[in-house]
């Protein structure tokens, strides 16, 4: 597992993304975006949240 230093905190999260805090819990609680809890904090890989906004290949 990699260290907690290499994941990305909720505000760290909203920051990049321009989703506010309550936006970005919302989607880590319906799993949406996968996140690890350490104590009271919640942590994103950053892989995951790249692959949260990746363009979805056409399955046509």
């Amino acid at each position: 597992m990699a260290s907690i230093d290499d994941y990305l905190d909720v505000p760290e999260v909203a920051r990049r993304t321009g989703y506010s805090e309550l936006t970005v819990r919302s989607k880590i609680r319906s799993g949406i975006l996968p996140a690890i809890r350490r104590g009271r904090r919640l942590y994103v890989r950053p892989e995951d949240l790249d692959a949260l906004f990746s363009p979805i290949e056409d399955c046509r």
